[in-house]
């Protein structure tokens, strides 16, 4: 009797799961699927065939998340330390162009923070099914060193995002004295402006280089993607006044770190609190073993076909004249940052870093010529580590997460790789 309440209130929850995800295909069609399994059963009234059956697949989902087999929704982590106020991430994008907070005014002088909240718990993303945070230095960066040679700008590369900071290869470089800029979506025009603002102050006197991370995953241009997305996040960058403004008026700063303690006041009343106190809201996602779907589908994609097809890949005359007004925006960029390097005596290096669906299909960005163009001709030097990657002249796909990021392998090979060229 027990199996058989449990088959009908379990195809009655499915009908629900199903209006729920009404606009959502894929997922309709894994709900389906149950459902007719289901009935097929309660006709020949196989009520303990139907509870067997799911509360296997129930279990097995249960220990492949455990074991970081499958990974489990992001709805529902939740912080180990119930004592720690953590903080959104932030950047000028997310402030901007997506308008998800307000300016901050001092004084009827309007200011907007060009990193994550100073001094603070900050989310950082996932690794190993669990949600993780780090602390911010004055500035807003993930610093503890006092005392720098070298300085990495870039973007969630060079984050720690999706690894843990001690397994990070910014990390691996830990006997160089660095100081990491690296800021999570972020693209060149805002690496540029946390550079010009900042590099000036005391703690940077004995900078000696710069070490500029460009991602071909999306700092110009996504290299496989649907065409309405194709652009990367220059494009949306410089369609912002204020950083547009740090690439064309030679003098501008907003002078952020004389007014950071007031900043830093301010921005805490409007950035996003993470509450390990407050009980997560029941999803959907994590019932009616979608979440097992998900992640069947990932690693069908991921073995098999991939996620994007070869019928995606961008190429650079479908939109010329686009890729051309990207490329000649960071060229600018790169002769201002030489300019002001310059000044302060330090070298610049451009360290290329290699995107997934390029390293899949073993071919090198459709941009990638035409960038190492444009750093020849600004007479930057550069390291292409598209090589860090390479296994028999194959680039081993291994070296990337489900995420798009460098995994355990990749940060190591990365590390050796930088290691024996930058230093």
């Amino acid at each position: 009797m027990i199996f058989k309440y449990f088959s009908y209130l379990y195809l009655l929850l499915l009908f629900f799961a199903l209006i729920n995800y009404i606009e959502q295909t894929k997922i309709i069609l894994f709900i389906l699927l149950q459902i007719v399994i289901i009935i097929f059963f309660l006709i020949s009234k196989n009520y303990k065939s139907i509870f067997l059956a799911f509360a296997s697949l129930y279990i097995l989902e249960f220990f492949l998340i455990e074991f970081n087999i499958f990974h489990k929704n992001l709805d529902n982590f939740k912080f180990t330390n119930r004592n720690h106020i953590i903080y959104e991430a932030s950047n000028p994008i997310e402030f901007l162009y997506n308008k998800k907070n307000k300016a901050i005014y001092l004084e009827n002088k309007k200011f907007i923070p060009l990193s994550n909240l100073s001094n603070a718990k900050i989310l950082n993303g996932r690794f190993n099914n669990k949600l993780h945070y780090l602390e911010t230095d004055n500035l807003g960066f993930f610093n503890t060193k006092k005392n720098f040679k070298y300085l990495f700008l870039g973007d969630s590369f060079i984050n720690y995002t999706h690894i843990n900071l001690k397994n990070s290869f910014t990390n691996l470089l830990n006997e160089r004295q660095i100081y990491n800029m690296g800021l999570a979506q972020s693209g060149p025009l805002t690496q540029f402006s946390n550079l010009k603002e900042f590099i000036d102050l005391p703690k940077f006197k004995n900078i000696k280089k710069v070490y500029w991370f460009h991602s071909e995953e999306n700092d110009l241009a996504r290299s496989y993607i649907k065409y309405d997305d194709r652009g990367g996040d220059l494009k949306i960058e410089f369609s912002l006044t204020l950083l547009r403004k740090y690439l064309e008026v030679p003098t501008f700063k907003q002078k952020l770190s004389i007014n950071n303690d007031e900043i830093n006041k301010e921005f805490k009343k409007k950035i996003k609190i993470y509450n390990s106190d407050k009980k997560n809201k029941i999803n959907i996602n994590n019932f009616f073993l979608i979440n097992m779907f998900k992640n069947l589908k990932y690693f069908i994609n991921r073995k098999i076909t991939f996620t994007h097809e070869k019928k995606l890949i961008r190429k650079f005359d479908e939109d010329e004249k686009m890729y051309s007004q990207q490329l000649e925006i960071y060229s600018r960029i790169l002769g201002e940052t030489r300019k002001i390097l310059k000044k302060n005596k330090i070298d610049l290096i451009v360290v290329i870093l290699p995107d997934q669906y390029n390293c899949f299909y073993n071919k090198k960005h459709f941009l990638n010529n035409k960038l190492i163009q444009i750093l020849k001709l600004n007479k930057i030097k550069y390291f292409d580590a598209y090589n860090a990657f390479l296994n028999d002249n194959q680039c081993d796909i291994k070296n990337f997460n489900r995420y798009g990021h460098f995994s355990l392998i990749g940060h190591k090979n990365m590390a050796n790789y930088l290691n024996k060229n930058l230093f």
